[in-house]
């Protein structure tokens, strides 16, 4: 129940800060991605999986943040955020065959990263060229904000639903 409450939290704070950002700037480039290049992208970077071996320890990860960068460099904010949970939730559902918890909880936490992302980056980098390095920062310190609470709302999941958080009357 944890987890359907987490996810509609994340829902709810997303559509809160999608009303705040204007969703239909276009980027200041003469290239613009279409929302379906964002979720061919996002499905391509979810198939490639690298598992690095750490001494005994098995770490996995993918490209994910590709099309994050792409998105904000290249496509509008609502094209990012219409081709980057098309193409997630198109992965998660037909390939990883997630059951509805965890889908929920990963496309909300792709939306609010998503969000997070959008907002960071256009407040640092405000209609800046592709070509100057503040944009490229911006999309750096934006997709690691974005990171940032999706990797926390996931820790918090996985504490809850192992019983590595609890509460103390």
């Amino acid at each position: 129940m944890r987890t359907y409450l987490l996810s509609a939290a994340l829902l709810v704070l997303s559509v809160i800060g999608l009303t705040l950002i204007d969703l239909t700037a276009v980027p200041s480039q003469d290239y613009v991605l279409s929302w379906w290049w964002i979720a061919l992208l996002a499905i391509a970077s979810e198939s490639m999986v690298f598992h690095v071996e750490v001494r005994r320890d098995m770490q996995t990860f993918t490209f994910s943040e590709l099309p994050l960068v792409l998105g904000l460099l290249f496509a509008s904010p609502l094209q990012l955020v219409i081709g980057r949970m098309v193409g997630e939730a198109l992965f998660l559902i037909v390939k990883e065959r997630q059951s509805f918890r965890k889908l929920s909880l990963n496309l909300s936490s792709f939306l609010i990263e998503c969000v997070i992302a959008i907002a960071v980056f256009g407040l640092i980098a405000s209609g800046s060229s592709v070509s100057e390095p503040i944009t490229w920062l911006a999309a750096f310190v934006a997709v690691g904000a974005g990171n940032a609470v999706s990797l926390g709302t996931i820790a918090t999941a996985v504490g809850w639903n192992t019983g590595r958080f609890t509460f103390k009357n």
